[in-house]
């Protein structure tokens, strides 16, 4: 029994939802930017990357948001073994807070996830790809209370 689209089928397709790109199933429909729905079986919708980058994964086996980024960590990760780095950190997290002023407690806010984080000459370094797009203003924000809240600069590379 062949399973064709119906006309309304059609038209949401149309619309901007697709199909499921791993399995095929042609009634899974899928918003774009978001989860699988019910009907797909496999489950395994992944949403699209932000500024049209590709995610990729390096030859470490690590996830990245770039080819750009991968490249780097591919790059960082030979300049462990050769002795220039060390302790490389691959999307390491920090926690960023800020104090309440009734009670001076610190309240988590939110995390800064950087691309990198390694030792080079006695000191900590932490490392973002960055493009004149993903500048954003929250990673600038973020950037910023990296600076106030752990006292570390983040080097941003091209």
């Amino acid at each position: 029994m062949s399973e064709s689209l119906t006309n309304a089928e059609l038209a949401k397709a149309m619309r901007g939802l697709v199909g499921c790109r791993v399995c095929a199933h042609p009634k899974a429909r899928h918003a774009p930017n978001r989860g699988p729905c019910e009907l797909c079986p496999c489950q395994s919708y992944e949403a699209p990357a932000k500024f049209n980058a590709r995610r990729t994964t390096c030859r470490e086996g690590h996830r990245h948001d770039s080819m750009r980024e991968a490249q780097r960590c591919e790059d960082l990760h030979l300049l462990q073994k050769g002795g220039v780095i060390s302790d490389l950190v691959v999307h390491p997290r920090f926690p960023l807070s800020a104090f309440r002023f009734e009670d001076s407690c610190p309240e988590k806010v939110c995390d800064y996830e950087a691309d990198s984080q390694y030792v080079e000459n006695g000191r900590l370094v932490v490392e973002d790809v960055k493009s004149k797009p993903t500048k954003t203003a929250l990673y600038q924000l973020k950037k910023r209370l990296m600076k106030a809240c752990h006292g570390i600069e983040i080097l941003e590379t091209r």
